[in-house]
Parts: C-alpha cells; sequence; structure tokens
C-alpha cells in the first residue's frame, strides 16, 4: 500500500473553509479573473481542457482546415504559417480513460483522500485568481523594481516574499528547501521503491534519475551561514533506493564531470538550459543501453548534429520575476535544434491537441518566444508546449519499436524532446496533472520502459492526493 500521510480534521475545517471563501468571493473575483483562467489553462466545469476552437487567441480553422468523422468525433486540422500541421481532436478525459480501482480508492483514503484532493483543486483556483490579480495590480512592477533598487543598494542577497530567493556567490538565483522529516523521506523512497516493483512485476525495466538543481552538490555558492538542504535530500532519496537495490542514476555527479556547472542554469530561472537538457537526455539513453542491452542511437543526442540559435536578453525566469528586471541580467534563449531530418507527431492527450512536423514544428510554442512583457512570458515553456497530464509522442522515422514512460517534473520539458529523437513511441507524464490512475495506464499501455527524473526540490511531501510527484497510484 502506497503510504500516505494521515488526514486529519484540521485538513477537512481548512477545505471546508476555503470552499466557503471561494463561494462568497466568486461574484467579487471570477468576473475578473474568468477570461484569464479560461483562455490561460483552458478548464472547462468539467475539469478538463476546453475543446472550443481556439489556439492562441486566433481562430482554429483556416482556409486549410478539415473535419472529418462527423458522426461521432469531430477532427478539425490546419497547416499554420511556419508548415506545422496542427489537429484538434476531442479531449480525453484521462481520470475516466485511466479509472482507479474502486477497492484500492477506498482501502487508500476514500472520502478524506478525495477531500484532499479537492482542496488542493481549491488552492490552485486561488493560485491562478492571486496570480492574475497580481499582475493587473496598476504600478506593481515599478514597486517590485523599486523594492529591488532598496536592496541592492543595501547589498542584500536574500529576498523575502511567498518565497525566499537568494543570490548565489556565482550571481545566480535560487530557491531553498527545508530540511525533509524521515517520515516525509520514508513515504516518498517506499512509494518509488513499491511503484519500481511494480513496474519490474509488469515486465518493464525501470530508472530513477536524479537530476541536479543550481546549488551545486559540491560548491554549493550559499552566502556564508544559509543553510539548505535541497542536496541532503537527494542524498537521502538515493541512499534509499541503494538500499532497495532500484536502478538510479545521479546526474549531479555527471553534470560536474562533463560541463560548467554554473553555465548549465539560467541566471534568473530554476531550470536548467536546453542544452543541458540535450546532455541529460544521452546520459540517460546511454545509461539504458549499458543497464538493460538496449540499443538506442545515442548518434540522436549528439550535441554536434545540432545547431543553436540564441536570442538576446529575452528571458525573465521565475526568480527573476520575483526579484524584479535588474537584479540580475535577462537571460538569453537558446533554441537548440537537430540539424538531421526529423518527423514527429506531439499529442496533448488532455486538450485533443496534436502538433506534427518536424523538431520545432512538433514541440516548440513560438508564441511564447516573442518579445514583450517579461513578466508574463515564459520562454522556457516555450520546449514541449509547457506541462501537460500526458503527452504521446510519436516518432516517424524511428522503427526501434521501443515504448518508454518518463515521469516528470518541469526540467523534463527540455529534455523529452531530445529524448525522443531516439524512441520509437514516448509518453510523458506529470503527475502533478495527471487525474487518472498511473498504475491502470502502465497495465493498458506496456511500456518497455519507465524512467523517473525528478530535480531535487521535487522532493516533497504530504502525499496525501492523486496530484503529488510520489504518488504513483
Amino acid at each position: 500500500m502506497k503510504k500516505q500521510r494521515k488526514i486529519g480534521k484540521q485538513h477537512i475545517v481548512l477545505a471546508a473553509f476555503l470552499l466557503i471563501l471561494i463561494v462568497n468571493m466568486a461574484g467579487l473575483l471570477l468576473p475578473l479573473a474568468a477570461r484569464r483562467i479560461q483562455t490561460a489553462a483552458g478548464i472547462t466545469a468539467g475539469g478538463q481542457e476546453d475543446s472550443v476552437q481556439e489556439k492562441g487567441g486566433q481562430e482554429d480553422v483556416s482556409d486549410t482546415a478539415q473535419s472529418e468523422g462527423a458522426d461521432d468525433e469531430q477532427t478539425v486540422q490546419e497547416v499554420e504559417a511556419d508548415g506545422t500541421i496542427y489537429t484538434k481532436t476531442e479531449a480525453v478525459n484521462l481520470e475516466e480513460r485511466y479509472p482507479f480501482e474502486e477497492e484500492a480508492t477506498q482501502e487508500e483514503g476514500g472520502f478524506y483522500e478525495r477531500l484532499t484532493d479537492v482542496n488542493a483543486r481549491i488552492l490552485s483556483a486561488i493560485s491562478e485568481v492571486e496570480t492574475y490579480c497580481n499582475e493587473h495590480v496598476p504600478g506593481r512592477t515599478a514597486a517590485i523594481e523599486a523594492y529591488i533598487g532598496i536592496q541592492k543598494v543595501l547589498g542584500s542577497r536574500i529576498i523575502d516574499g511567498d518565497d525566499v530567493v537568494v543570490k548565489m556567490d556565482n550571481g545566480l538565483l535560487t530557491f531553498l528547501s527545508d530540511d525533509l522529516t524521515e517520515e516525509d523521506m520514508e513515504i516518498c523512497t517506499d512509494n518509488l521503491v513499491e511503484f519500481a516493483r511494480f513496474v519490474q512485476e509488469t515486465g518493464a525495466e525501470f530508472l530513477y534519475v536524479q537530476t541536479p538543481c543550481k546549488i551545486n552538490k559540491y560548491d554549493n555558492q550559499l552566502p556564508e551561514g544559509l543553510d539548505d538542504y535541497t542536496n541532503s535530500n537527494a542524498d537521502r532519496l538515493m541512499e534509499g533506493l541503494a538500499e532497495a537495490e532500484v536502478p538510479a542514476l545521479d546526474l549531479r555527479d555527471e553534470i560536474v564531470k562533463d560541463m560548467d556547472f554554473d553555465s548549465a542554469f539560467y541566471a534568473s530561472d530554476h531550470h536548467w538550459k536546453p542544452s543541458t537538457g540535450l546532455w541529460a537526455a544521452g546520459e540517460i539513453l546511454e545509461q539504458l543501453n549499458l543497464s538493460y542491452g538496449e540499443d538506442f542511437d545515442l548518434g540522436k543526442v549528439d550535441p554536434d548534429v545540432y545547431e543553436t540559435e540564441v536570442i538576446d536578453d529575452l528571458f525573465l525566469g521565475a526568480l527573476g520575476k520575483k526579484t524584479g528586471i535588474g537584479y540580475v541580467p535577462l537571460d538569453d534563449m537558446e533554441l537548440v535544434l537537430p540539424e538531421y531530418e526529423t518527423a514527429f507527431s506531439m499529442d496533448i492527450v488532455a486538450a485533443g491537441d496534436i502538433y506534427s512536423g518536424n523538431f520545432a514544428q512538433a514541440f516548440l510554442d513560438e508564441s511564447q518566444l516573442e518579445r514583450g512583457d517579461y513578466y508574463t512570458k515564459n520562454p522556457y515553456a516555450a520546449y514541449f508546449r509547457d506541462d501537460q497530464a500526458l503527452v504521446e509522442v510519436e516518432n516517424e522515422l524511428v522503427n526501434n519499436g521501443k515504448r518508454v514512460l518518463l515521469l516528470k517534473d518541469s526540467f523534463g520539458l527540455s529534455t523529452a524532446p531530445y529524448l525522443s529523437t531516439a524512441i520509437e513511441h514516448l509518453s510523458v507524464i506529470d503527475l502533478r496533472h495527471f487525474r487518472g490512475s498511473l498504475e491502470k495506464y502502465v497495465e493498458e499501455t506496456k511500456p518497455d520502459i519507465v524512467v523517473v527524473m525528478y530535480n531535487p526540490k521535487a522532493i516533497t511531501a504530504p502525499v496525501g492526493y492523486h496530484a503529488d510527484l510520489f504518488d504513483f497510484r
């Protein structure tokens, strides 16, 4: 049985209070936030992506559109200006498509689990409304930048807020992590071990990949006297996996051998760069070849067969948005594209959106690369078209017959596209958004290999509802 933290009365009270609060504030806030939520999140009352034929602020039907299957399923296809073939199909309710076993649901939480899940969704809705309001408060950006200007004059390297942002000795910004309790670490480790066993029992291979974060395990670059537990948490997880003999690859050890650590990450964002994601894909494929006798073509992820286009001063990352422009320089954006011929189909299943074409056409959302308001654009999310519940990628030019499932956090956005260059069928799941049963999905799709790739800051608890990265049910 997957371990979870106990849900006490305080959680029930909190959920009830939040629900009442939302209802009472709906009349005031929802008219303001409705357009933001509908266009940015595309959420309907049923919790799935809205299937209205609108994309990127433009109508989805062009002069070249085609409709098929009028009797049952409507399919609309168009060729975009850059040559991308965009197909709109019926959205899939993943919770219904991959349902939980009723007995397991009752056994592992039942009503209380569902209540906690509702609580999480309410908090998510509050965050969406809060974000919208914050972005549209007159003078907010100027106020942030004025405040940071004072901090710069004072020489401050710790910026307090909803998350503490720290400027390291190398000039990069980072978040900090708390020390996980023994109970929380045991929950994360045991759940991951049990999932690995489940995968192996289905006949598939398993690999856990520990990515690095911006705080170097061997040289943390933090101001003197500042404590952070990001890497110690990851060390404890890796030790638990080693004791359980679960196959694992620690990229924190490999990255310091292969590249300059600091240049592998953005200055204003917590993520690594696409060139680092390409490197990680090569490391993963090489490990799968060595451990399981696979024959993935490593030539597909050789940096020498890629060209890099750099867009200067395009990116203000998540950390930079909290400190304001000027605390660190704006980041350049890399577009690392294969020079060889490619052909992919990328299906964002829950939305019913399919993008087909070469690497750039299938995987890049160019709307995020347009210059504009640094506080609303997210160029990092241009890769793999942002975090999605389930993405199915078909490589039309690879015929190795392999089906690989990747479980990822946001670091996977700039790794998954490069993995797909050597894999015929790659499925990518983000458990923060995937509402169905992961075990049901594995049983039905029968992947040959399952890879779980998380950054150290993803190792968090509690694990009490099915929207947590370490809840593998």
